[in-house]
């Protein structure tokens, strides 16, 4: 069975603030401090998808870091 596809909402940056600000004052500095960098980095995504330069490629490096070894290279096998 697939999982239902998520409901995309869209914010104004100073809602996104706004909604910082209000999970500062009840969750603790190291939830804050993730749920901040996970709000930040969707914010930082969805502009480099919304940017018609960015590349499939571009993306893939951003995401998943840049190829830089082969499996047959780590493992010597021919």
């Amino acid at each position: 069975m697939k999982p239902a596809q998520p409901k995309m909402i869209e914010l104004p940056r100073s809602q996104v603030e706004e909604l910082l600000q209000r999970a500062a004052a009840v969750l603790c500095p190291e939830d804050y401090q993730f749920f901040k960098a996970v709000v930040e980095s969707y914010a930082y995504l969805t502009d480099l998808v919304e940017d018609r330069s960015t590349t499939i490629q571009r993306l893939r490096k951003l995401l998943f870091g840049a190829s830089t070894e082969k499996t047959h290279a780590v493992f010597n096998t021919p």
